[in-house]
C-alpha cells in the first residue's frame, strides 16, 4: 500500500494565500513528527486556500483514499489536519511544547507577510506583528544553538532556519520601510535594521542571490545607489550560474537603470515620457478618464495653447493618438486627463483597462517593496502634437476664413477633440462663434462626458448647442453583460452607468 503523504498546493492563489507558511509548519512538524509531505499543482479549490491533498489515506473498503483539507490559513488549522492524519495511521501527535511554541512564531510571521499586500491598511500593525515573532522565534534559535534549550537539535538544521528567520524579518522591516514612506516618520532606523538583517544573513549563507537582492532593494530604496548595484550585480552572477536567467534579466535592466539615474521620470522639456497614473475615473462599463501626472511641470510652455492638439501614447513598437480632455494650463502644471475606450481585443487600449494608480502600485510594492519604476502605472506619452491651427482651422498649409458658424459630429470617444474645439467657441476664446454638436452614441449608457458638455453649454451664453442621438438601444443589456471582461482588467469601469440628461439634451433615437 503506497505511503500516506500531504500534499500541499503551491499554484496560484494557494501562494498569496499561505502555501508558503504551511509547507514551512509542515517543516518544522517533521523533525519530531513521522510527516511525509510534498508540493503539488492545483487542487481546484482556488480561492479557499492554503489547501493539501491528504494522500493514500486508511479507508473503510480496505482500499488507500484522498481527502481534500482547505482554508489552513492559521497554524491551529495546520496542527488539526496533522493530527487527523496521524491519527487515520495509528500514529501519536506527541511534540515537545518548545518546538510547537517554535514554528508557531514563524508560522504567525509568514502569513502576516503573506496577506499584508492584500490588506495595505493593515501593513504597519501585521509587520510590526511579524518583526515581534520573528524576534522570539530567533531567540529561541539562539539558546538551540548554544545548547540553553530544553530539546536538542541539530545545529546545521538551526542554522539553516537562523537564515530563513533574518531572510523573514530583513523583509518585514523592509515593507515597513516603505508603509512609513509617506508619513514624517523617520525611517532610517528600520533600513539600518533591514540592513543588519540581511547581512546576518548572508554571514550564514554567503552565496544567496535571494540575500543579496533583498539587501540591494533596500540600499536602492534608501538612495545608496553604489552599494545597491554592487549587490545586484552580485546576485546576477549567482542567478546565471543557478540557471534563474528570466528574474537576473529583470534585475539587470533595474541596474541600467540605476545607473542611469536611478527614476524613469526624466524632464525632457516638451511633456514626453513616462506620465505616472495618478487617478482612474470611470465613465462607463468600458470607458475611464486617466489623470496622469509628470514627475515635473514641463520645461517648454505648450507648442500650441489656442489650438486642437493631441499626444500618442506608445506600447512597444505600437502607437496611438489621444485627444486629451484637460486643458493646456493644465499640461503646463504637468497634469494630463486622457478619455481612452478599453475594447478586450485591443492593444493600447487593454493596456489602459489594466493600469494601476501610483497609490494602488505603492499598496502592491509591499508584496516585496519592488520599486514604484517597475509597476503597471506608467503610461510613455509624445510632445503635443497639432491637430487643427484655430482659429482659422488650418491643415497642412489650407487656411479656412473666419468662422462664424461651426457644426461638428462626433461619436464615442470623438467627444474629446469635440470638447476641445467647443471649448475655443465661447465667449473671449480664439473661436468665439456659434456651434452646433451632434454626438451619436450607442446608448444612453454610452453617452460620455455629459457633464462636460453641459458646462459648456452654460458657459456659452447659448453660442453652443449639443444635440445627441442614439444608434443602437435594442441590444444593449446584452452588450453590457459581455463588453470589457478581461484578465488583468482594473476595477475602475463603472458596473452600471444611467445618466439622466435633462429635458434639453434628452437623446433622440434615429
Amino acid at each position: 500500500m503506497p505511503a500516506a503523504m500531504i500534499s500541499v498546493c503551491s499554484h496560484g492563489s494557494c501562494m498569496s494565500q499561505g502555501s508558503a507558511a504551511l509547507l514551512s509548519d509542515l517543516e518544522d512538524l517533521s523533525e519530531v513528527l513521522p510527516l511525509k509531505f510534498s508540493q503539488r499543482g492545483c487542487l481546484g479549490l482556488c480561492g479557499q486556500g492554503p489547501n493539501s491533498l491528504l494522500e493514500n489515506m486508511p479507508a473503510k473498503a480496505g482500499k488507500p483514499g484522498n481527502q481534500a483539507v482547505n482554508r489552513l490559513d492559521s497554524f491551529s488549522k495546520v496542527l488539526a489536519m496533522v493530527k487527523k492524519f496521524l491519527r487515520a495511521q495509528g500514529a501519536e501527535f506527541a511534540v515537545p511544547e518548545e518546538v510547537l511554541t517554535r514554528a508557531r512564531f514563524k508560522s504567525d510571521a509568514m502569513r502576516l507577510l503573506s496577506k499584508s499586500p492584500f490588506r495595505p491598511q493593515h501593513t504597519l500593525d501585521d509587520m510590526q506583528g511579524a518583526i515581534e515573532s520573528l524576534s522570539k522565534a530567533l531567540d529561541m534559535e539562539d539558546r538551540l544553538i548554544h545548547g540553553s534549550g530544553a530539546i536538542t537539535t541539530d545545529r546545521h538544521l538551526s542554522r539553516s532556519r537562523v537564515f530563513d528567520l533574518l531572510l523573514l524579518r530583513g523583509k518585514a522591516w523592509g515593507r515597513l520601510c516603505l508603509a512609513k514612506l509617506n508619513s514624517d516618520t523617520d525611517v532610517e532606523a528600520l533600513v539600518t535594521a533591514a540592513l543588519h538583517d540581511f547581512g546576518r544573513a548572508l554571514l550564514e549563507k554567503p552565496r544567496s542571490f535571494e540575500a543579496l537582492v533583498e539587501a540591494a532593494h533596500i540600499y536602492a530604496f534608501s538612495g545608496q545607489t553604489t552599494r545597491a548595484v554592487e549587490f545586484y550585480e552580485k546576485a546576477i552572477d549567482l542567478m546565471k550560474t543557478s540557471g534563474t536567467t528570466h528574474e537576473s534579466a529583470r534585475l539587470q535592466r533595474r541596474v541600467e537603470r540605476l545607473k542611469a539615474g536611478g527614476s524613469i521620470e526624466v524632464d525632457t522639456g516638451d511633456g514626453s515620457g513616462l506620465w505616472k497614473v495618478e487617478e482612474i475615473t470611470g465613465v462607463t462599463a468600458d470607458t475611464c478618464v486617466y489623470h496622469l501626472r509628470l514627475g515635473r511641470s514641463p520645461g517648454n510652455p505648450h507648442p500650441y495653447p489656442e489650438s486642437a492638439w493631441h499626444i500618442q501614447v506608445f506600447l512597444g513598437s505600437t502607437v496611438r493618438e489621444y485627444t486629451p480632455i484637460s486643458s493646456v494650463s493644465d499640461w503646463e502644471d504637468g497634469s494630463l486627463d486622457l478619455l481612452v475606450k478599453t475594447y478586450p481585443d485591443g492593444t493600447v487600449s487593454r493596456f489602459f483597462g489594466t493600469l494601476r494608480t501610483v497609490q494602488e502600485a505603492r499598496d502592491l510594492a509591499l508584496q516585496n517593496y519592488a520599486p514604484l519604476e517597475e509597476q503597471n502605472c506608467w503610461v510613455r506619452v509624445s510632445a503635443p502634437l497639432l491637430t487643427l491651427q484655430l482659429p482659422s482651422f488650418s491643415e497642412g498649409g489650407k487656411i479656412v476664413g473666419p468662422v462664424e458658424d461651426l457644426g461638428i459630429i462626433a461619436g464615442g470617444t470623438g467627444i474629446a477633440p469635440a470638447l476641445q474645439i467647443l471649448s475655443e467657441c465661447l465667449p473671449g476664446k480664439s473661436l468665439n462663434c456659434r456651434a452646433v454638436l451632434l454626438y451619436s452614441s450607442r446608448s444612453l449608457q454610452d453617452i460620455l462626458m455629459l457633464d462636460e458638455l453641459r458646462a459648456i453649454q452654460e458657459a456659452s451664453a447659448g453660442q453652443v448647442r449639443v444635440v445627441h442621438t442614439l444608434t443602437a438601444v435594442k441590444d444593449v443589456l446584452q452588450r453590457l453583460q459581455t463588453r470589457c471582461y478581461f484578465s488583468g482588467r482594473h476595477g475602475h469601469f463603472l458596473e452600471d452607468h444611467r445618466p439622466d440628461p435633462p429635458q434639453e439634451l434628452t437623446p433622440r433615437v434615429t
